[in-house]
């Protein structure tokens, strides 16, 4: 018998059945919109890259690794603790975000928040990487002050960037800051490589301070030599930290700070000019703008800059 819809409606168990199959239709017709948007939405978060996924079909375990997300806190950034702010700005900085992105956020954080160290630290960083020196010396100076605890790496920071201004008004301020780090115990003053290197461009800028300061009858000269002995034991504890190891490296960073520590051990011993770990670093690297390169190895101030190019480039040209 044909079923019309007069059938249906006129027999009950006919509608019965008609109004179920109804339901189950819209039902299912739900399930899969729902299940589409669903899909839609993991279409916009991070996938894994193919390399990723074809490891999935090589030997080994079939382990992936855990799947990217979004930095973004679903939140209001007003009820962000200062924990919060630092895991939001630890996620940007692993996905690569420039650092100007990364200085605004830092500012954010400390408006909302307040400046604690950790958000000291991390701002320094970002200024370190886009903002002129004046403006990192003004900002690190304002958080050692400011934040009513002595952290040793914001104090390290802010010696080090004062004595790269190279001013001799700076010298004290640089003696006090140094007296600070002394009393700090050895954990929290640490002692890795930049720190000892800076350790050597303090005690040249004490000896530079003694140039021409008019003292006669010889006087003049040894105190100049005994300034010139605490940057040779300054840089005998470098060694002896095997700093020297970071030629491996290949930072660029890494090997300004060997070349400076060269400059300077030849500018107070007498060396003759062939310094075989600037000989090294050109044997193993290319350094390219050798300008900016010897900015980064030399302060100002200490009249060692010209000198750093020459050197670094008559080695670049013997090792071609």
């Amino acid at each position: 018998m044909a079923i019309t819809p007069r059938t249906i409606f006129s027999r009950p168990a006919f509608f019965t059945l008609f109004s179920l199959s109804a339901i189950a239709l819209i039902a299912a017709a739900g399930i899969f919109i729902g299940q589409h948007k669903q899909t839609d939405k993991l279409t916009n978060c991070p996938r894994y890259s193919e390399a990723e996924l074809l490891a999935l079909r090589g030997p080994g375990p079939k382990v992936l690794p855990p799947r990217p997300t979004s930095c973004a806190i679903f939140t209001p950034e007003n009820q962000w603790s200062a924990a919060r702010w630092e895991r939001h700005l630890e996620c940007m900085e692993g996905q690569k975000v420039r650092s100007r992105v990364l200085l605004g956020e830092a500012n954010k954080a400390i408006s909302q928040v307040g400046l604690t160290p950790q958000l000291a630290l991390r701002k320094s960083n970002y200024l370190k990487a886009i903002a002129p020196l004046e403006q990192q010396i003004e900002f690190l100076r304002s958080a050692v002050n400011g934040l009513g605890i002595v952290e040793g790496e914001l104090v390290h920071r802010l010696r080090r960037a004062l004595i790269w201004r190279g001013q001799p008004s700076d010298l004290e301020e640089v003696r006090e800051l140094e007296e600070i780090l002394r009393h700090l115990p050895s954990a929290a003053r640490g002692a890795h490589c930049e720190r000892r290197q800076t350790e050597i461009w303090a005690h040249m800028m004490v000896a530079q301070s003694l140039e021409g300061t008019g003292i006669e009858d010889g006087s003049n000269s040894i105190i100049r030599s005994v300034a010139h002995q605490s940057v040779q034991r300054a840089i005998r504890t470098y060694l002896g930290q095997d700093c020297a190891a970071q030629i491996h490296e290949g930072k660029r960073e890494s090997l300004a700070e060997l070349t400076g520590v060269a400059i300077a051990a030849e500018a107070t011993n007498g060396h003759n000019g062939q310094s075989s770990l600037i000989r090294k670093i050109a044997q193993s690297y290319r350094i390219l703008n050798i300008p900016e390169f010897c900015r980064q190895a030399v302060p100002a101030g200490m009249e060692l800059r010209e000198t750093c190019e020459k050197r670094v480039g008559d080695e670049q040209y013997l090792a071609r």
